[in-house]
């Protein structure tokens, strides 16, 4: 059994047409009748219901597809890494993080180290600022990042790959009146001191901030730049301010700090940036990873998980679910 007859196998199941699939694979239609032929006649099995008017896959096709995708995947992976290896290729990806991103980012690197054990996975973690500006100097093969990017992202530099939605929440200290509330306003920032992990990019910069407060009537006592997310949530911890904060950082907190419901930032999406220039061929393989396997983001994902994010929260009363305006709208 030949791999090309399974790539045409393939193909006439994808297009469900003989016609489509042997311009795909540049070869008559005869011809691709014939391959069809001679692998049912291999395998013992009739693969496709033909007419005049349509091609389906018996049950048995459907099973074998099924069987033979993953094994073209296997195939191809393995074609990619013998040709790293004659290419002396030292299989080590850079990715670039921020200050939450190694919560998200440890399924698909665990997945990765069992896949492709031969390479290695380097992760440099900055701020926020300092991630932005190094991508754009092309010191990593991909980075995680927030959406408050997404506005300075451009898309002839790098390819955008929206991984999952997540919420943001506010964190307080466990013991103020804001972990009271069923959900933080404008209106309860204005005495706050508010922390940020950003330098000079994206949604929770000081010049951001405070442009959103102008327009978004978003005030407060005053905004702080921190050096990393342990001194932010110290801070947090001891009362002296908030900071805003993705949902999936809750059972990473410390006990004096809490995440409380808020009506200012929406909810968004959550995405990883490869630079187009990009000529590794290991980032191909783990960004596979990334898009192929939608278990990665189920625990982070909110899409569908609204009521039970309420219900972790442990919420008696019932919950008015705000009405957001998306400050990002205002940053130019």
């Amino acid at each position: 059994m030949k791999i090309e007859s399974l790539k045409y196998f393939i193909s006439v199941a994808d297009n469900l047409s003989f016609t489509k699939a042997a311009m795909e694979q540049h070869l008559t239609q005869t011809a691709m009748s014939k391959h069809i032929a001679a692998l049912e006649a291999e395998t013992g099995a009739r693969l496709f219901i033909r007419d005049n008017r349509k091609v389906q896959l018996t049950p048995m096709g459907q099973q074998f597809y099924n069987d033979v995708l993953i094994m073209l995947k296997q195939y191809d992976e393995a074609i990619r890494n013998l040709a790293m290896l004659n290419e002396g290729v030292s299989g080590n990806l850079r990715i670039g993080i921020g200050a939450y991103e190694h919560i998200v980012l440890s399924p698909a690197l665990q997945e990765f180290r069992q896949r492709y054990p031969a390479y290695q996975a380097l992760v440099y973690q900055y701020l926020y600022g300092t991630l932005w500006e190094k991508a754009q100097e092309g010191a990593f093969d991909l980075i995680f990042i927030h959406p408050g990017f997404f506005e300075s992202i451009d898309k002839n530099l790098f390819k955008v790959y929206e991984l999952f939605t997540f919420e943001y929440f506010l964190l307080v200290n466990k013991n103020s009146a804001l972990a009271e509330k069923s959900y933080v306003t404008r209106a309860d920032l204005r005495q706050q001191k508010i922390f940020t992990l950003s330098e000079n990019k994206g949604s929770f910069t000081n010049g951001s901030l405070k442009y959103a407060g102008v327009k978004g009537g978003l005030v407060s006592k005053e905004i702080v730049q921190v050096n990393g997310l342990n001194s932010l949530l110290s801070m947090i911890k001891a009362g002296y301010g908030v900071s805003f904060a993705p949902h999936f950082i809750e059972n990473y907190l410390p006990d004096d700090v809490a995440m409380v419901q808020q009506n200012i930032y929406t909810r968004a999406k959550y995405i990883a940036l490869v630079p187009k220039n990009n000529q590794n061929p290991v980032t191909k393989s783990f960004m596979e990873i990334l898009t192929e396997n939608p278990s990665l983001w189920q625990q982070f994902d909110v899409t569908d998980r609204w009521p039970e994010l309420l219900k972790k929260r442990g919420r008696k009363r019932k919950i008015k679910v705000p009405v957001n305006v998306n400050i990002n709208l205002y940053i130019k």
